[in-house]
């Protein structure tokens, strides 16, 4: 492929009849080559879901001209419905001109919601696994819950990677916690230092699931407060993660993405980057806030989880905390307190009771105390 001499956007047209149509005019049209009445041929690549412009003086197209005032402006004008169906589905077009040829493709963002969609489809329809990445991952209470939920729903999944800052974190959280596999790759390092190493991006695999937990550091009223933030934004240490947790998005292209954090969170100017460049990829960004009280947490805590979706999920999904509440159910690795998302049985944890679900337990190494009764039914 040769150097581009340029880029445009455009989007898919309608003319007068109803039919589709793509229309390309002006300068970067005459620096390729394409000047009014030079002949052109037509290609379709299906593969790439592209449509090729070449030069070709026995072409079976010409390029037509319009003029304004003084001035004559090339224009292609491609109305075949059968050369467009390889768009079926899409509305922004990327146009790359090069000496002598064109090539029209799927604008990055359309083409990412197709693969994810197909991604996510094919894989529901063999049954496969949902592959899950995790950032910010701790000890992984998040990604458990997660694994647990799906699997309540008669979906199996799997932890294709894990990002975590915390090297200790990490490990543990492999030891014990059930949730990792054979195969996940363990990335300890700072999200920021993955989303801008090429060579590490760009060996993440491709996901149908993302989960963070972004660093609330900056947002909590406690954390402004201790550090004396105008905003959230000028903590040197996590007020610019949002850009790296970006990158990684766009990198793995998930059909879902599931965040929690502080309820400050929602009017932060980090909340308003993600929500307003994952609504123009082209999800459908949901959030609540749930109350720890209402879920049987011993910790009177309110949290802010918001999932964007790919648009052809949000119609078949009912947020379970609405559908049906549950308790929410404590677990302790070594001498930190874990949130997991299912009532099981009481258990006795350094000397402590607290509520974990039994895998957590036996993987911890934790003796079985008394068992207990979800909230409802006490």
């Amino acid at each position: 492929m040769n150097e581009p001499l340029g880029v445009t956007m455009t989007t898919i047209g309608t003319r007068t009849n109803g039919s589709p149509r793509v229309w390309i005019e002006g300068s970067r049209l005459d620096r390729a080559g394409f000047q009014p009445s030079t002949r052109y041929r037509l290609e379709i690549d299906e593969a790439d879901q592209s449509i090729l412009l070449r030069l070709d003086p026995q072409g079976e197209r010409i390029v037509s001209r319009r003029a304004k005032g003084e001035a004559v402006s090339p224009v292609v004008e491609i109305a075949s419905v059968k050369a467009l169906s390889v768009f079926d589905g899409l509305e922004q077009l990327a146009i790359r001109f090069e000496c002598g040829f064109i090539r029209i493709s799927p604008a990055a963002s359309d083409r990412r919601k197709l693969e994810r969609s197909m991604r996510l489809r094919h894989r529901l329809a063999k049954g496969d696994p949902l592959r899950v990445g995790s950032v910010s991952t701790g000890l992984g209470v998040l990604a458990l819950a997660m694994h647990e939920g799906l699997q309540n729903a008669g979906l199996e999944s799997t932890l294709a990677f894990s990002v975590e800052i915390d090297q200790g974190y990490q490990d543990h959280s492999q030891q014990a916690n059930p949730v990792w596999a054979a195969d996940t790759v363990a990335i300890a390092a700072p999200m920021q230092e993955v989303a801008f190493d090429p060579q590490l991006l760009a060996s993440l695999p491709q996901i149908d699931i993302i989960e963070a937990g972004i660093p609330c550091t900056a947002h909590s009223v406690a954390g402004r407060a201790k550090k004396g933030l105008a905003m959230p934004e000028h903590d040197p240490v996590a007020g610019h993660l949002v850009a790296g947790f970006l990158a990684i998005v766009a990198a793995c292209n998930p059909a879902v993405v599931v965040v929690e954090n502080v309820v400050q969170y929602m009017q932060s100017a980090s909340f308003a980057i993600l929500s307003n460049q994952l609504t123009e990829w082209g999800y459908d960004v949901r959030s609540t806030v749930l109350s720890g009280e209402d879920y049987g947490c011993l910790e009177h805590r309110r949290v802010w989880p918001w999932w964007p979706l790919h648009p052809a999920l949000t119609s078949t999904l009912t947020p379970w905390h609405r559908s049906r509440r549950r308790n929410l159910s404590w677990a302790t690795f070594s001498k930190t307190s874990l949130p997991t998302m299912r009532a099981g049985r009481r258990w006795l944890v350094s000397g402590q009771r607290k509520s974990v679900t039994s895998p957590l337990a036996r993987a911890s190494g934790c003796r079985p105390l008394v068992r207990t009764r979800p909230r409802s039914q006490r």
